[in-house]
């Protein structure tokens, strides 16, 4: 191979990955970060634990489903970097089957 040729200088793609930082971020600023502001203000007003019973209530569920929906989009992304595409329907037979199931089919 010559000194300086294209191989020499190619890049290896990255493989796909979830971005871990879309799923902390609503993590900390919707349950852990109003339960902490719960908890002092409960200390502050002296009505333990009331406010940090409402603020776990509110937040823990909220937090779940939102983390959960952000992981499923990063999900999807991945997958579609990944995956190889769908074949179009214009390459299928009229059938919407494999030409193979086509003809066990007809026989």
């Amino acid at each position: 191979m010559a000194r300086g040729s294209k191989k020499d200088y190619m890049v290896t793609p990255a493989t796909p990955r979830i971005d871990w930082r879309k799923l902390l971020l609503p993590f900390l600023f919707i349950m852990v970060l109003p339960s902490v502001l719960a908890i002092l203000a409960d200390f502050w007003l002296g009505s333990l634990p009331f406010i940090t019973i409402a603020a776990i209530v509110l937040c823990f569920p909220t937090a779940t489903i939102l983390v959960m929906k952000t992981a499923l989009r990063e999900m999807d992304r991945v997958i579609a970097e990944v995956a190889p595409p769908v074949p179009e329907e214009a390459a299928l037979p009229e059938t919407g089957l494999p030409e193979s199931e086509v003809a066990a089919e007809s026989s």
